[in-house]
C-alpha cells in the first residue's frame, strides 16, 4: 500500500484499529493474532479504496492506557504485559504498511473512534478526496455522524464492518462489506508444510518409479544427497484439488483419476446438503449470528463427517478451500455460502 502525491482525485482509508481486533477476539471462528486481523483489514481496506481513485492518505487510530501514552509510571505495572506489546505490535505494523499517521490516544469512551472522526471531517472538506474507505469493528456511533457528513460533502463511502453493519448504517445505502469471512477463512487455512525430500521416499502411498542408477558415492558419503535428490523426482504424486479444478476450467481434466473422483462426489454431496444446512441455520435465527454466513470450519466438518469413509480431515480442507479459491460454488460476496448458479455443476456431472 503506498500513499500518492498526486493532484489526481483520490481515496482515503481511515482505520478503527481497536473496535476491529475486539469483534475479532470475540468470534470463535477466529484463531488469528491481531496483527493478522489488522493486515487482512487492510488488504480488503487497500483494494476498496483503489475504486475510488489513488490512495492519497491511511489513518489509524487506537487506545491504549494513560500511563503508556503519557510515559513510564508506577500505574504502568498493573496494566496487562500483553495489551502494551499488542499495541505495540498493531502500531508497527500499519507504520509498515504506509500508514501516513497513527494515533494512539489515552483510553476513553469511543475517544479512539472520535479521533478518527476528527480526520474524517477533515477529509468531507478535502478536495482531492473522492472516496472513503471506513473500517471498522461495528460500525456504530460516533461513525454515522462522519459517514452524513462525508455523504453531504458528496464523498463516496464504503464501510467495511467486522460481521454486521448496523441498521443506522444500512437505511443510508452504503456499499458495505464484512471483514469476518477472510478472517474465518484465513483461520481455516491449512499451514503448509515443508516436505523433506527423505521422509517422501517413506510415503506409503508414494508410487517410487524406477529411476537412472545413481552415481557413485564418493568415499566421504557426499555423494549420498545426489542420490535422494535423484530418487525424490522419480516419486509420482497425485494431482492436487487444485488443479483439477483448473483443469476442468481448461477442459482438459483427466476424469478417470482418483482425485477427480473424490471431488466430484465432495461437489455434489455439498450441493445437496449445504442448501438444507443454510435452512436449519435460518430457523435457528441465533441472536447476533447472521445465518448467510458458514464458515469454512463448518463446511469442512458437514464434508468430513458425510464423507468420512471416503475422504481424510485433510482431503475435506483441500476440497473446501479449493472449491472457494478456484470455483464458483461458493458466492463471491458471502464465502461458503453454496452458489446454486455455479457453472462447476455443468462441467462436473455426478457419477
Amino acid at each position: 500500500m503506498h500513499a500518492e502525491t498526486s493532484t489526481l482525485k483520490g481515496s482515503v482509508i481511515l482505520m478503527d484499529v481497536e473496535n476491529l481486533t475486539i469483534q475479532a477476539r470475540h468470534d470463535d471462528g477466529c484463531s488469528l493474532t491481531d496483527v493478522k486481523v489488522l493486515n487482512l483489514a487492510i488488504d480488503q481496506a487497500d483494494r476498496i479504496a483503489g475504486q475510488f481513485g489513488p490512495l492519497i492518505r491511511a489513518d489509524a487510530a487506537l487506545s491504549a492506557p494513560k500511563s503508556v501514552v503519557h510515559g513510564e509510571s508506577a500505574d504502568i505495572r498493573k496494566k496487562p504485559v500483553a495489551m502494551r506489546k499488542d499495541n505495540s505490535r498493531m502500531m508497527q505494523c500499519l507504520i509498515d504498511r504506509d500508514f501516513t499517521s497513527v494515533i494512539l490516544v489515552p483510553q476513553g469512551k469511543d475517544s479512539a473512534d472520535l479521533a478518527l472522526c476528527e480526520i474524517g471531517l477533515l477529509m468531507a472538506n478535502d478536495a482531492r478526496v473522492q472516496g472513503v474507505v471506513l473500517c471498522t469493528g461495528d460500525g456504530g456511533e460516533p461513525f454515522f455522524k462522519l459517514v452524513q457528513a462525508l455523504i453531504v460533502a458528496g464523498k463516496l463511502v464504503h464501510v467495511i464492518s467486522y460481521d454486521h453493519i448496523p441498521q443506522s448504517l444500512k437505511n443510508l445505502n452504503l456499499p458495505c462489506s464484512l471483514l469476518v469471512s477472510d478472517v474465518r477463512l484465513a483461520s481455516a487455512e491449512p499451514e503448509e508444510k515443508e516436505i523433506d525430500s527423505e521422509a517422501i521416499l517413506l510415503l506409503p502411498s508414494c508410487e517410487v518409479l524406477e529411476a537412472d542408477p545413481p552415481p557413485p558415492e564418493r568415499a566421504d558419503g557426499g555423494g549420498i544427497g545426489g542420490v535422494l535428490a535423484c530418487r525424490a523426482a522419480s516419486v509420482k504424486r497425485p494431482p492436487s484439488f487444485r488443479s483439477v479444478l483448473r483443469a476442468v476450467k481448461e477442459c482438459n481434466a483427466d476424469t478417470s483419476s482418483e482425485t477427480y473422483a473424490k471431488l466430484r462426489d465432495a461437489l455434489w454431496f455439498l450441493a445437496k446438503e449445504l442448501p438444507r444446512r443454510m435452512l436449519e441455520e435460518r430457523a435457528k435465527r441465533v441472536p447476533g449470528r447472521d445465518p448467510e454466513l458458514l464458515s469454512p470450519k463448518y463446511t469442512i466438518e458437514v464434508l468430513e463427517k458425510g464423507m468420512k469413509e471416503s475422504l481424510t480431515s485433510e482431503e475435506a480442507k483441500e476440497i473446501v478451500f479449493a472449491l472457494e479459491q478456484c470455483s464458483d460454488f461458493f458466492e463471491p460476496v458471502k464465502k461458503f455460502r453454496f452458489n446454486p448458479a455455479s457453472d462447476l455443476l455443468k462441467q462436473i456431472k455426478p457419477f
